[in-house]
């Protein structure tokens, strides 16, 4: 898994829902067919788009939030009770979306049920499209699986209505969608999705096209997720050779794919090769001197592949360091649960129970609030930790692991 996840564009669908698009008729909204009318259309538009603006505006204003946000919602249901269709969907999707990005997201959901009824979005207009998939956004960040599935299946079948089923704008939304699924923990529906969404946008774009690399590297990512690094490696050099000649050695994309290629090989054993793509990571990070712990993300990585490796002892200095990452935000999930594991089979091999189970515990934890309770990594953190109690209670151990295959 990437240690910063790749940018996120308009994006994918469900397993079947791609394929299977129905779409029914809809009204039509009505045209505007005098040239007063048009005129008058085009003043009231601007004159919300400027209302709309100085709200937005004003809210990043110390302590005029609510105030202006009321503002804005009033601007919104204005533009809804006026013929300005595509403006009112356009309006409504853009503030959800401004709100989802700000992690603002009771009202990202305020604004997006309330656009979900207005009359522009019952009505013949390309841009629901647009506004359904980053509804499927916020579901997902407010891990609603079951609504998050509905907003793509939407998006998707919308896309494809006005787009069409090869268009640029469903493959994106059929990335979403895979990526959101393997979120949520469904591994294998995302690696068929977006199997054949990259079909589809090889087909159709060409294999040197960047947003086939960016389907590589999720792709990759859900196949790491899966157990499967073999194939996930084909995928991540084949991006790394192809945006090292794009971007140039030093590019942030670049030290994602490094990251990534890195992580395959360690998942394979290999670590003499993770070790050369982690230092990769470093350097490029050391040039592009950017906010957040980039660098330190890869110090981390480096120190836990020794340690793993056994290049690295496991003493109390070593402990002591890569102990409390496994509590800190700012370092990938994937790399606190690796951390969690390798100390709690060391703690374990000293014989301390307790130890190790906290350590199994903690990345049971770790896995379930990033990936759900369905996800592969949860599964086997839950299962390790019933393997564990099982040398102490063997009842519990088995109440433990059944618990885990729910």
């Amino acid at each position: 898994m990437p240690i910063v996840r790749e940018p996120r564009r308009l994006s994918r669908v469900a397993f079947a829902l791609a394929m299977l698009v129905v779409v029914l008729p809809l009204p039509k909204a009505q045209a505007q067919t005098a040239s007063q009318g048009q005129q008058q259309l085009s003043d009231s538009q601007a004159a919300l788009t400027d209302r709309i603006d100085a709200a937005y505006k004003l809210m990043m204003d110390a302590g005029r939030f609510d105030e202006d946000y009321a503002q804005l919602r009033a601007t919104l249901l204005d533009a809804a009770r006026s013929d300005l269709y595509e403006f009112t969907v356009e309006s409504y999707s853009n503030a959800g979306a401004t709100f989802l990005n700000n992690q603002i997201l009771d009202n990202a959901e305020e604004i997006f049920a309330e656009g979900l009824k207005t009359r522009a979005m019952q009505l013949d207009v390309a841009k629901r499209a647009d506004f359904y998939l980053n509804y499927a956004m916020l579901k997902q960040a407010e891990k609603d699986y079951q609504g998050f599935v509905s907003m793509c299946a939407t998006a998707t079948n919308l896309y494809a209505h006005y787009r069409g089923k090869e268009s640029q704008e469903l493959m994106y939304a059929n990335d979403v969608l895979a990526t959101g699924i393997a979120v949520f923990g469904q591994i294998a529906s995302a690696i068929n999705i977006e199997q054949r969404n990259l079909e589809m946008a090889e087909r159709v774009t060409g294999t040197d096209d960047r947003f086939i690399w960016k389907l590589q590297n999720n792709l990759a990512d859900m196949l790491r997720q899966m157990g499967a690094p073999t194939r996930a490696l084909q995928y991540d050099l084949n991006v790394l050779e192809k945006r090292t000649a794009y971007y140039g050695p030093n590019h942030f994309n670049v030290l994602v794919s490094a990251n990534n290629t890195a992580q395959d090989y360690l998942d394979l054993g290999k670590y003499d090769e993770a070790l050369r793509y982690f230092r990769q990571d470093r350097d490029i990070a050391v040039v592009l001197k950017q906010e957040g712990n980039l660098i330190e993300q890869a110090d981390a990585w480096l120190l836990y592949t020794r340690a793993l490796s056994g290049a690295q002892p496991l003493d109390d200095p070593t402990i002591a360091y890569l102990q409390p990452l496994t509590n800190d935000a700012s370092y990938p999930e994937i790399l606190a649960i690796k951390i969690a594991n390798l100390l709690a089979a060391h703690f374990a091999a000293l014989g301390d129970t307790e130890n190790s189970m906290s350590q199994l515990d903690r990345a049971y934890r770790i896995a379930e609030s990033k990936f759900g309770v369905v996800h592969p990594l949860t599964f086997a953190a839950r299962q390790a930790m019933a393997n564990l109690k099982a040398k102490t209670d063997p009842a519990a151990a088995g109440r433990r692991f059944r618990r885990s295959r729910r």
